[in-house]
């Protein structure tokens, strides 16, 4: 999808049709307690929003799109109530704390980078997405 995007400067019809199926089923991804899928989600929308047409895309949908992001974001500042996570209190071997480095809300470093990565992407569209990435 990302290479047929980045193929010519109008994608086809099919192409623009499907895009706001997948954000949806990546948003789903983003939404879930699983790190793995959420890392794996941000990562396609990363290679998604490549083209100034595919961002337009995303945004017309930030929504759904970019609320969990945002959402990630949050926890990872330690802003929403983390349940499940427990910190590392030094009792745990060097594996397994370089392994589990993650941080408030368990959101992994990782994908802290990606999600960074997607709104640093989205910049490009200054004028289209500036004001709404202030609120």
């Amino acid at each position: 999808m990302s290479q047929a995007l980045g193929a010519s400067t109008k994608p086809p019809l099919h192409i623009e049709e499907a895009m706001p199926k997948l954000n949806t089923y990546l948003s789903k991804l983003v939404k879930s307690t699983d790190s793995g899928l959420q890392d794996i989600a941000v990562q396609e929308y990363s290679a998604l929003v490549r083209t100034q047409k595919s961002r337009e895309l995303f945004w017309n949908q930030r929504k759904e799109t970019l609320t969990p992001l945002f959402d990630v974001l949050q926890a990872a500042a330690g802003s929403v109530k983390d349940t499940d996570s427990t910190p590392v209190n030094g009792g745990g071997s060097i594996r397994s704390i370089a392994t589990d480095m993650s941080l408030a809300g368990g959101v992994s470093i990782q994908l802290l980078y990606h999600v960074l990565l997607v709104i640093w992407q989205l910049s490009f569209e200054g004028k289209m997405v500036g004001k709404g990435l202030d609120e």
